[in-house]
């Protein structure tokens, strides 16, 4: 056992700058949860806090460059010195140290309420000064579309998934006394379990191994556990590596099921969303010294700073640099262009988006031997068992069956009452139902909007579901033929079909900031079905039961995070950068349609099964050409390795995804011994082209497998047509008569910056007014900011960004409560 020494979930926080991390939560009723766990970070700084950057370089990059771990040692103690000599100085200017990194970058964490970053940057030994942002938090049907079933077979069994292999979980904490994390075969590695404080290893058990809790560096320090009360963590560690168990719908797991956990708490209480940068730099720290193989982040920070001016960045490379295999979340500012969040600006990091599942879980209404019908349960009560009854056409009652006035007593006693939408409120219709003795309500919606909805029932306790136009008349018809057919109503999820093959439309879109290709892959981030915690009622993802139906990019990145840990047993000793190619590279297509643009979905879906079976790998793993002009005159190269035991011969040919102009490759097939590597290029030459995305994949396919492998490519010709206003970072509440600051990007169809727009920022309503609008693109690529005035009274105030037609408002409620 291991304890941090002096040591007794995030868009992070720093001395001036909070990042405050979305775990992608947002509560659908009891069973639904949209977790925009985009983890996004706030722009502000945090007044009074420094990330503190000193000159000599950190352990892992010794490792990286020499592979010596005796050279990491040596540099560790030369590290220290340094730390106490500059720590030293600092305090006797007044400033206080209140923690530090060493592993994967070297640095301190300074409070200095009255410095500036220039003073600390003029220490000696201080190389940079970074702000401390503020940081966001960004199965069962989800495992069988990514093939990986077949993947555990290809890897020995699922008894052998992810055998051995430790994945960080940083995020709101796990609940380690749920069923998903309790697996007695596993035998704890020598030293561990590790923990930041000797109380905490109580919390450890043979699945989860690491228990390190931040809660005290965010200032809270009674009720500090490292046990999860929010909910995010345990959905996000079940989803990478929850054992088979039985939950209330059937057997569920996690892609990883045999592998180690580590519990990085970085996020505090049940109901927070929001942590700081310096924090998660401590934790990746930790994960790295730890040893961990995969490192989960399903969080971020937007926006998004330049790369070298981005301490997160900074640490997720060297942690790569150190064999660490980095996973994060794209983001849940989808449909929008342009919005994915940090640190996942760099090809160090795998950014995962995500996609459909192949089947929602719904509420549904069996009448009769009809098939169950899909509806959306109302706001109020909802049974945890299926109710029977007949059914009451209310209408024979009132003859409009619109139920808005009072039924004659036990009219309705032991019936469902089957309810038309209109005229009166919800509440109104089932407390006339209520009272009448009905034990359920059965809604249809009108003609006019024929879509279900929830039910708002306010102060009604009569269970209520609701139904389509459509399906609502042919409950109608049925009643006719057969008055009081029985029928079932079940408030639980039940499965129905729909199309797998979509990019959802929360999913962040490239391109990046630096205008590389991102996500990378995607996942299932829609209706996933996964743990949650079960301790604290108040807990922003919480059910009695211990599951929830989750959506958020946040639930596709460990779903990637626990492939890769699978890959990594099944395949050791290969270099990171081929574990990366053979995870993005061999996966699933979406489709011919735009869904399938190579800045929305990346090389495709994860496909575990053809990342075990490749024997072919790419680095890079995707061409960005950027964005230019009308004519192109540009090469790309890349590397293509060969991971089989056999030489082979591999084909090479240029898909582009709509017929028009595409670059040619220099070799249409190369021969390749074991373990050799050959360099290709891909060349463009064009001229004339119209404005717009230019994409496609080169297709690789061996000779021996057959298993074909994707790299995407993409070109965009910028416009000047401003086709999006992408709100990147703005307050929901503030006090009235004070200021604050709304960040936004305008882009072009292709995603691509129009540096060139003026916005006008006006008061819509809300008596408020604007301060000032600027370009800030030399810290934040792209962004725009409008510092705004609140109005002097409570309420909303309204404020309008408009480039030409195009327009977008930004809300911001004036309120003194907190």
């Amino acid at each position: 056992m291991e304890l941090a020494p002096g040591f007794d979930k995030l868009e992070v926080q720093s001395a001036e700058v909070i990042v405050s991390m979305v775990l992608c939560p947002a509560k659908r009723g009891m069973l639904v949860a949209l977790l925009a766990l985009v983890l996004s970070a706030q722009a502000e700084v945090i007044p009074g806090l420094f990330i503190v950057e000193l000159e000599t370089e950190p352990a892992a990059e010794i490792v990286a460059k020499t592979g010596r771990r005796e050279a990491s040692a040596r540099r560790l103690a030369a590290i220290r010195e340094e730390q106490g000599r500059v720590r030293a100085s600092l305090e006797r200017s007044g400033r206080r140290v209140i923690n530090s990194v060493e592993t994967v970058f070297n640095g301190l964490v300074v409070e200095a309420p009255a410095a500036t970053a220039a003073e600390l940057a003029a220490t000696p030994g201080v190389r940079r000064v970074y702000p401390v942002q503020e940081v966001k938090l960004e199965l069962d049907h989800a495992i069988a579309l990514h093939r990986i079933p077949e993947g555990w077979l290809a890897a020995g069994g699922m008894d052998r998934a992810g055998q051995g292999v430790k994945i960080a979980i940083l995020d709101t904490g796990i609940d380690q006394h749920h069923v998903a994390f309790q697996d007695p075969s596993l035998h704890t590695p020598e030293g561990f379990p590790r923990a930041n404080q000797s109380a905490d290893l109580s919390s450890a058990n043979t699945k989860v191994i690491v228990v390190r809790n931040y809660e005290h560096l965010l200032g809270r320090q009674e009720g500090a556990t490292p046990r999860d009360v929010n909910g995010h963590g345990t959905g996000v560690a079940m989803a990478a590596a929850g054992v088979p168990h039985h939950s209330p719908f059937g057997e569920v797991m996690g892609a990883a099921p045999k592998a180690y956990l580590g519990n990085y708490k970085v996020f505090s209480g049940a109901a927070s969303s929001t942590t700081r940068s310096d924090i998660i730099l401590r934790a990746i720290d930790d994960a790295v010294s730890d040893g961990m193989d995969v490192i989960n982040l399903s969080l971020g920070v937007s926006p998004v700073r330049h790369p070298s001016q981005d301490a997160l960045v900074q640490a997720v490379e060297r942690a790569a640099a150190a064999g660490v295999i980095v996973v994060k979340s794209a983001g849940n500012r989808g449909p929008d262009r342009n919005s994915l969040s940090s640190p996942g600006s760099t090809p160090a990091v795998i950014s995962v988006g995500a996609s459909w599942n192949s089947r929602i879980l719904a509420a549904s209404a069996t009448v009769g031997e009809a098939p169950p019908m899909q509806a959306i349960a109302g706001s109020g009560p909802k049974p945890a068992e299926p109710l029977v009854a007949a059914l009451f056409d209310v209408s024979r009652l009132d003859r409009d069956g619109l139920a808005c006035a009072a039924f004659p007593a036990e009219s309705l006693r032991g019936y469902f009452a089957f309810i038309l939408r209109g005229e009166c409120t919800f509440e109104t219709k089932l407390l006339n139902a209520e009272r009448a003795g009905a034990v359920a309500a059965l809604v249809y919606t009108d003609e006019a909007r024929p879509e279900a909805v929830v039910m708002a029932a306010v102060s009604a306790q009569l269970p209520g579901l609701m139904l389509s136009h459509q399906d609502g008349l042919k409950v109608k018809n049925q009643l006719r033929e057969e008055p009081e057919t029985v029928a079932i109503l079940r408030f639980e999820g039940a499965p129905f079909p729909v199309d797998p093959f979509r990019v959802a439309s929360l999913s962040s879109r490239g391109p990046d900031e630096v205008e590389l290709i991102k996500p990378d892959l995607l996942a299932v981030g829609v209706e996933v079905y996964t743990a949650t915690q079960q301790a604290e009622p108040l807990g922003e993802l919480y059910n009695a039961r211990g599951y929830m139906v989750v959506d958020g990019t946040s639930f596709s990145a460990p779903l990637v995070s626990g492939a890769a840990a699978v890959l990594k047993a099944a395949r050791p000793g290969l270099k990171l950068e081929h574990y990366r190619s053979l995870l993005i590279n061999n996966t699933s297509t979406l489709g011919p349609d735009t869904e399938g643009a190579v800045q929305l979905a990346g090389a495709g879906r994860l496909n575990l099964q053809s990342a075990l079976t490749s024997t072919v790998a790419a680095v890079p793993t995707s061409l960005s050409f950027g964005s230019g002009g009308a004519a192109i005159d540009a090469t790309r190269r890349f590397k293509l390795a060969n991971l089989g035991s056999e030489a082979d011969t591999f084909s090479l040919t240029v898909q582009p995804r709509a017929p028009g102009t595409a670059p040619t490759i220099s070799a249409t097939g190369i021969w390749l011994e074991p373990n050799a590597e050959e360099a290709v290029a891909l060349e463009w030459r064009a001229n004339a082209l119209e404005p717009g995305e230019y994409d496609g994949f080169i297709l690789i396919r061996s000779a021996r497998t057959g298993v074909s492998t994707r790299i995407p490519y993409w070109y965009a010709v910028a416009s000047n047509e401003v086709r999006n206003i992408t709100i990147v970072n703005s307050p929901t509440t503030g006090l009235p008569g004070a200021t604050v600051t709304a960040y936004f990007k305008m882009t072009d169809p292709s995603g691509v910056v129009v540096g060139t727009a003026q916005p006008q920022v006006t008061v819509a309503s809300g008596g408020g007014s604007v301060v000032s609008v600027r370009s800030v693109d030399d810290e934040f690529p792209g962004v725009t900011s409008a510092r705004l005035r609140l109005g002097p009274a409570a309420g909303s105030n309204v404020f309008r960004i408009q480039v030409g037609e195009l327009r977008r408002d930004v809300t911001i409620r004036g309120t003194t409560s907190p």
